[in-house]
């Protein structure tokens, strides 16, 4: 295929730091260094080729279903999705307008199919790492962010879906203020996609409180060398979600030698293993999602178990070791599999085989 002769259109965010920027802005180097013809728009408007691109590429969140400008291009759309069951109202779409759906992990692809989706047209990419600032290394821009022996660090929107309730429960009923344990918490969207949704009244009364174990909270933006810095400095990156279609930050830590903490049975399994890893025990709790128009109907929920979480932070607390030992695991394996050169090779030969 000669690619030099192929337009390429990515169809979404691009210009923030959320992980759907960090993944179109990826895919668009790694393209364009393939020969590709890349072009990158938010919206789909002021471009001067609308009828000349090959394919149409669209990741963005909501997700993008009117693409009626591109009725002659192979149409391609990146759905990382959160629960068990996607809105209704994708369905029709995803079957009859895209040549393609490509999904970050096992668990989107059975949320898909649930759903009656087409599995033929669903194929799994992963999300990869920038193994140039996401590794091993010293930290120094946090260096003082606190003098406490063990360090546990959650990284992400402080919402309901990513668990941030779960962890405070379990950190605050495992620790106190005499412990030499701190919890870092680096929020995401605050001000921005997740205003009026997160937990930050409910984590700064913890700080205030006369007993509690010391919590450090950071709402600031981060570029990524800073992020990895975070990384480093920690002891372990604890992720208790309740709906992830992926969830970078775990990929991100591991890429720097950390060992994580995530629920079993989610989308972390596809890259998350005893061997790199520590298991919070779940259950399914039914919930009802209306914001989502599933009307009445309510879907399970995997749920991690606050207890199950408890007794892996004191554990951690406990043993180092076994925490550094995961970490080393986690370092080689994700480096060997998962970094966005590797993972752009897959893009390339999906677009190759359909696009030929």
């Amino acid at each position: 295929m000669d690619t030099k002769k192929k337009n390429i259109l990515i169809l979404g965010t691009y210009k923030d730091l959320s992980s759907l920027a960090i993944i179109n802005n990826q895919l668009n180097n790694f393209l364009t260094l393939k020969g590709f013809n890349v072009f990158q728009s938010e919206n789909g408007e002021n471009l001067n080729q609308r009828e000349n691109f090959d394919a149409v590429i669209t990741h963005n969140w909501p997700p993008i279903f009117k693409l009626d400008n591109f009725n002659q291009s192979k149409k391609f759309i990146i759905l990382p999705w959160e629960y068990q069951l996607v809105p209704p109202k994708w369905v029709s779409p995803l079957n009859q307008l895209f040549d393609k759906i490509w999904v970050p992990s096992s668990f989107v692809k059975n949320s898909l199919k649930n759903s009656n989706v087409l599995s033929d047209k669903i194929s799994i990419i992963p999300n990869g790492f920038d193994p140039k600032i996401f590794k091993r290394g010293e930290c120094t821009f946090f260096k003082n962010l606190t003098k406490k022996r063990v360090k546990f660090l959650f990284v992400g929107g402080t919402i309901w879906r990513k668990g941030i309730d779960i962890l405070l429960e379990a950190y605050c009923s495992t620790f106190s203020k005499y412990d030499d344990v701190s919890l870092i918490i680096k929020d995401f969207g605050a001000n921005s996609f997740y205003l009026k949704q997160n937990y930050r009244e409910r984590i700064d009364e913890i700080i205030n409180a006369t007993n509690s174990p010391e919590i450090i909270y950071i709402n600031k933006n981060l570029e990524s060398e800073a992020l990895a810095e975070l990384y480093n400095f920690s002891t372990s990156l604890v992720s208790p979600y309740r709906g992830e279609g992926f969830c970078m930050p775990v990929l991100e830590a591991m890429a720097c030698g950390k060992a994580t903490v995530v629920p079993k049975g989610g989308a972390t399994d596809d890259f998350c293993k005893e061997e790199t890893s520590f298991f919070i025990e779940t259950t399914n709790i039914r919930h009802r999602f209306k914001e989502f128009d599933l009307g009445d109907k309510k879907i399970d929920v995997t749920t991690p178990k606050v207890k199950s979480l408890a007794l892996i932070l004191y554990q951690i607390y406990n043993d180092t070791e076994k925490a550094l030992e995961k970490g080393d695991t986690a370092f080689n394996f994700v480096h060997q599999k998962y970094s966005w050169e590797m993972i752009g090779e897959i893009y390339f030969q999906e677009l190759k085989n359909t696009l030929e």
